[in-house]
This record gives C-alpha cells, sequence and structure tokens, in this order.
C-alpha cells in the first residue's frame, strides 16, 4: 500500500517544530537520543520515518506533551494507509490541518451551518447553541485555549498566506440568537480586511453545499506538505490526499465562490 505522503509530511515537520521549540540543534537533538545529526536532519527533510517502538523516546527528549506524543504516535502507526482517518480522539481531530495551517500557502475553507473555528469569539465557541453536546466543560474550555491560540498563530504567520472563507447564509443568520452577536459580526469583517483574507457568503444552491470541507494547497510555500483536503462527518475526521478527489474539492469549492457575495455586502444587505 502507498505510504500517505500528508503522513510523511506531517512526521517530518513535527519533529523539527519539537526540536525548534526545544531550543536544540540537530546535533544536540541526535546526542540526546544517541543518534547521528543526519538521522535527525532524515527524520526532517522526510526521507526516512522513525520507528514506531522509538517515538515516545524521541518526544521525551524534545519535550513534547503526551498528547503529541500519542497523536505522533497515531499517524506513524496509519502512515501506510493513504489519507490520515483519526483513530485517537472520540469526536473529530483537527491537529493535523492545525499544524499544516501554519505551513500551507492556500487555505480555503468552507462552512454551510457554523462559524469556522479560526473566526470564532469567544463567546461564540462557549455558546449552548454551538457547543457540541457530546463536549464537558473542562474539554471545552481547554479547546477555546487551543482555538484562540490557533487564531492568533495563524494571523500572525510571514509570509502571509492567502485565506479564503465561504459561510452559509444560515450561519449568519444564526448570529441572531447568540449572545453579543455584534462582536462576532464585527470579528468576520475585522478579518475579512487581514492581508490575503478574503470572506464571502453563499445562498445559491451548489452540489458541493453538502457539508463543510476545508481544501489547503502549498502555494510554494517552504515546508508545506501535499495538496490535501480536510472533511468532518458525524463521528470522525477525513484527511484525503489522492490528488483526484482533492481536485473535485478544490472545483466545488471554487464553483460556490464564484456564487458567494463579499460577507461585508451581504451583512449591508440584511
Amino acid at each position: 500500500m502507498a505510504m500517505s505522503k500528508l503522513a510523511a509530511w506531517f512526521v517530518a515537520t513535527e519533529i523539527r517544530t519539537l526540536r525548534n521549540e526545544a531550543g536544540l540543534s540537530q546535533e544536540r537533538a541526535g546526542a540526546l537520543m544517541m543518534r547521528h545529526r543526519n538521522t535527525i536532519a532524515a527524520w526532517e527533510a522526510g526521507t526516512s520515518l522513525p520507528a514506531l517502538d522509538s517515538i515516545r523516546g524521541i518526544c521525551h527528549h524534545l519535550g513534547a506533551t503526551a498528547e503529541r506524543t500519542e497523536y505522533l504516535e497515531a499517524v506513524i502507526r496509519q502512515h501506510r494507509t493513504t489519507g490520515l482517518v483519526d483513530d485517537l480522539v472520540d469526536i473529530h481531530d483537527i491537529y493535523c490541518l492545525a499544524h499544516a495551517e501554519r505551513f500551507y500557502g492556500e487555505v480555503s475553507k468552507w462552512e454551510p451551518q457554523f462559524i469556522p473555528g479560526v473566526l470564532q469569539t469567544e463567546e461564540y465557541h462557549f455558546s449552548p447553541l454551538t457547543r457540541d453536546y457530546r463536549v464537558d466543560e473542562n474539554i471545552l474550555s481547554r479547546t477555546w485555549q487551543v482555538k484562540s491560540s490557533r487564531q492568533k498563530e495563524y494571523r500572525d504567520r510571514e509570509p502571509v498566506p492567502t485565506t479564503r472563507v465561504i459561510l452559509g447564509g444560515d450561519s449568519i443568520r444564526f448570529l441572531d440568537h447568540i449572545e453579543n452577536r455584534r462582536k462576532q459580526v464585527d470579528y468576520l469583517l475585522e478579518s475579512a480586511e487581514l492581508p490575503g483574507w478574503e470572506i464571502r457568503v453563499i445562498q445559491q444552491p451548489h452540489p458541493g453545499m453538502r457539508g463543510g470541507f476545508d481544501v489547503l494547497k502549498p502555494a510554494g510555500f517552504k515546508h508545506a506538505g501535499p495538496a490535501f483536503s480536510y472533511v468532518e462527518t458525524l463521528d470522525t475526521s477525513l484527511y484525503i490526499e489522492e490528488q483526484h478527489r482533492v481536485q473535485a474539492y478544490d472545483q466545488a469549492y471554487k464553483g460556490m465562490w464564484d456564487r458567494a457575495i463579499p460577507i461585508k455586502e451581504y451583512i449591508d444587505g440584511t
């Protein structure tokens, strides 16, 4: 079975990220792990993968949390499955998606009913009307900390990626029932004015509107991986990397984009 290019990319960039966060050179990291610096370089270049049974030791030396260690193990465990399918969390896994948002040059998001996490205010995140009934208060608080950090990191990226977001009209109309609606609307409008950002709203029917998805493409950015689509179902997350399927999602996105209008135009007309 063909190796998942996305999995190989994730492992390489996650090891490099962990090493950089630890403030270690490849040579120093190799010494701690009793491996040659060339081995570390090969892992980070994606030309080889560390053995599954060595991940915990590697992550220990790089100061990784238990959660990141377990996720890295899960990715290596299924790296020969084309298209990552999460087997680690109970509901949805966005860790690889959030990781990719740190490196990819073109990020396109479509969400018919909800505001995407990268655009949510704290009030929206904690609203009883938007929260997942399967998530308890502790997880909800922890995910907001991760989400807010993810938002800041994405907005501070250099060079600036191209970010396109399509929202369904229902996601905006639903804000009438959310506490502090004006704050969320203002945040959407402010985000649409950021360099590289464009947010549109669609109301016309299109085949791609059956469910939300993301399409991420490298767009020539250094350290970006292969193009992929991210899709959430009720009980899992799918990372689709087969080229013909990614192209199908990309074409659907372009079709919806052409039918959508700028968010300011939509808000001013409601």
